[in-house]
């Protein structure tokens, strides 16, 4: 089982506090943090989330057959398992597949033919995807391998098995409370300790370089090592923090209702939208806060 400490905050003065070296808190060991406007939330990557996909309707209807073709070649290798009530389960992962492959590939072309830098290999159309797996089939011990294009997309919006950290507690807390809604009681920094990590987690260092919010962000991803085996067993992924055993994981807490005076002393830290997403329209978005 996951380490997990869950701490309360009532004000946004204590949860800064808390997350300031001063605090020592987080001393002694390799800690990163992820913000999340709701506490509610597990940690749980976007490619793990059917909503996600379900944002692209005409890629996904164009991909469903493809993806049943390959299933009925395939037989009885859906996930590693012939039983018939997971043969929806292993249709809706190889779909999500195809459609981040043909996702990644229109992304990474038309950013290439418009002169944008892509870094790494232009990545394979969805024949290559589906070739990869001709001979074996939708298998759980498939191990993910990461790379700087992927890691591009997943920053503009195409769901991927990464999961979005940061080294600063204070960006965390930045983006914990960046579209804040009322009816999430409580928003939340989590931190993991990456000293912690095991066989089942693993962190992706992009370098900074290749993406400038990155940087701005001190940024960094974690994500599952071999997904299928965790998707296999459970008919859908449970969250990193319920199945990283042994991870030290921690979850502070704090009022919604605080995320305006969180985001007034957040600022006064130099942590603001102009500094984490730096463009001129949002040193513009983050001056007119003051004007």
């Amino acid at each position: 089982m996951t380490l997990l400490e869950t701490f309360d905050f009532d004000t946004a003065e204590s949860l800064l506090g808390a997350l300031r070296p001063e605090s020592r808190r987080f001393s002694g060991a390799r800690w990163v943090f992820r913000g999340q406007r709701n506490a509610c939330w597990g940690l749980l990557p976007s490619f793990c989330r059917k909503e996600a996909f379900d944002r692209f309707p005409k890629v996904r209807t164009s991909v469903r057959p493809i993806a049943e073709e390959d299933l009925r070649k395939w037989g009885g290798q859906w996930l590693g398992t012939d039983e018939n009530e997971r043969r929806e389960h292993a249709l809706e992962i190889y779909s999500r597949l195809l459609m981040q492959a043909r996702m990644l590939h229109d992304f990474a072309r038309l950013a290439d033919e418009l002169g944008q830098p892509i870094f790494g290999d232009l990545p394979g159309s969805i024949e290559g995807v589906r070739r990869r797996w001709d001979d074996e089939g939708l298998l759980p011990g498939w191990r993910f391998a990461p790379g700087p294009v992927l890691a591009l997309a997943q920053h503009h919006g195409i769901p991927t098995l990464l999961l979005d950290w940061t080294w600063s507690p204070q960006v965390a807390a930045w983006f914990a409370s960046e579209d804040a809604e009322p009816q999430y009681e409580h928003i939340a920094v989590w931190a993991v300790d990456l000293d912690s990590v095991g066989t089942v987690l693993r962190p992706y260092f992009c370098p900074r370089n290749q993406m400038g919010f990155l940087h701005a962000q001190h940024g960094l991803f974690i994500h599952l090592t071999q997904p299928f085996n965790t998707a296999d067993s459970m008919k859908a992924w449970p969250a990193f923090d319920a199945i990283a055993e042994g991870t030290r994981i921690r979850k502070l807490r704090l009022p919604t209702s605080q995320v305006p005076q969180l985001r007034n002393l957040l600022a006064e830290d130099r942590v603001s939208i102009a500094h984490l997403k730096p463009t001129l329209d949002n040193v513009w978005a983050a001056l007119r806060t003051d004007w």
